[in-house]
């Protein structure tokens, strides 16, 4: 390995080959492309996976209930060939007590229910600090998701799990993030949808 001298210390060259491909990536303008809006942060994340394949992230958005519980859902969306069918949805859980898996996801729309996301649910993980936090996954259709955020509307969740029921509220915070969803990136999918 040769090492390269300069002024204030050394750099080995093996630590500047490690460098030059994100040197090269910045120069090229990068791989990913992020949206934001003020204040609110990134409502999503635009990631460039390969020709015709942009990937998207979306959120949190998070939702309040009783009981000093709360649930923050995100969304993955992966453009190819101009179609979008599912949605990978993870969400985090915080409760006080421990929770089984769920049975059910429902989405509600100005007090109406919009959908139902139904098992399997993927369990990433639990974990105890002040609160026990659990996390899942699951998949849902691109247009069940997008009516959640181009309807003005309130929204709520219920998680079901063993016959009971938690509801969550979306939090005021988060509606910044429908919104900048629904002004600017399902009008992109849309439009590229409609390019064949």
């Amino acid at each position: 390995m040769r090492t390269i001298f300069r002024p204030g210390g050394i750099v080995r060259r093996s630590s500047c080959l490690l460098l030059l491909p994100l040197v090269v990536l910045y120069s090229c303008g990068g791989a990913i492309k992020t949206q934001s809006s003020g204040k609110a942060g990134r409502p999503y994340v635009e990631f460039y996976m390969q020709p015709g394949v942009t990937q998207y992230f979306i959120g949190p958005l998070l939702f309040e209930g009783d009981d000093d519980r709360s649930m923050a859902i995100d969304y993955t969306l992966r453009d190819s060939t101009h179609s979008v069918s599912e949605v990978a949805m993870n969400f985090s859980l915080l409760s006080e007590e421990m929770v089984k898996t769920p049975d059910s996801l429902v989405y509600y729309l100005n007090s109406q229910r919009s959908f139902v996301v139904q098992p399997p649910f993927d369990r990433f993980y639990v974990e105890k600090d002040k609160l026990i936090t659990h996390r899942y996954g699951s998949f849902v259709p691109y247009e069940q998701i997008k009516g959640l955020f181009i309807e003005d509307a309130s929204v709520s969740v219920e998680f079901w799990t063993e016959g009971k029921q938690m509801a969550f509220e979306l939090k005021r915070s988060s509606q910044k993030t429908r919104r900048a969803v629904e002004e600017t990136l399902i009008p992109q999918i849309e439009f590229t949808k409609n390019l064949d």
